[in-house]
């Protein structure tokens, strides 16, 4: 599960699992022409950043 909400209120509870994705950051890099949605290869990596891939199912 990856969770979108501020950093203080992921480390107050969140579900077992669940990542906090960087959304500000991901946000800005969705804006950039450079690493727009187009680029694919950096969405890709984004997302492996943050672990999800391999045995690590997602839930979307």
């Amino acid at each position: 599960m990856l969770d979108v909400r501020e950093p203080a209120a992921f480390e107050a509870d969140h579900p077992a699992n669940a990542l906090r994705v960087p959304i500000e950051a991901w946000e800005a890099a969705a804006k950039s022409g450079e690493t727009s949605f187009e680029n694919v290869t950096y969405w890709e990596q984004a997302i492996t950043d943050l672990g999800v891939g391999g045995p690590r199912p997602a839930v979307i």
